[in-house]
């Protein structure tokens, strides 16, 4: 996932007033957001690592931690119609959608550091990497 991507999902979250029902009963989510928590899990082990870091306040998570939350939320919501939108209305989702993208730039922060000093070091110029 892209930064864009979060930016988008994040504002999209942020957006959501209420969710739309079918029959009064099954949430209607808007397009693409499932598979974005989807692709934004990735820990098989959601349901033992989310019961250690469920507490943890999202400004403290790490990005591990947030891909338990995330896995969790998907595979939560195929049993139990309306988690997700639970999770929008308290802000949670929104909460952990911005710490996740306050993490991902902080890694893409030192990814192009480590170019950078790489780059510095071996006196090669950019186009030559």
């Amino acid at each position: 996932m892209t930064l864009e991507e979060i930016d988008n999902l994040i504002e999209l979250v942020g957006s959501i007033k209420k969710i739309k029902r079918k029959d009064g009963i099954w949430p209607i989510y808007p397009e693409g957001l499932y598979e974005s928590l989807y692709e934004l899990g990735g820990d098989i082990n959601y349901m033992e690592n989310y019961k250690l870091s469920k507490d943890i306040p999202f400004a403290n998570k790490t990005i591990a931690e947030l891909n338990t939350y995330f896995m969790w939320l998907v595979r939560g919501e195929r049993f139990c119609d309306g988690l997700i939108t639970c999770e929008i209305e308290n802000k949670n989702l929104l909460r952990a959608l911005k710490r996740f993208r306050e993490l991902f730039v902080e890694e893409i922060e030192k990814d192009l550091a480590k170019w950078h000093n790489k780059i510095i070091r071996s006196g090669e110029k950019y186009e030559n990497l």
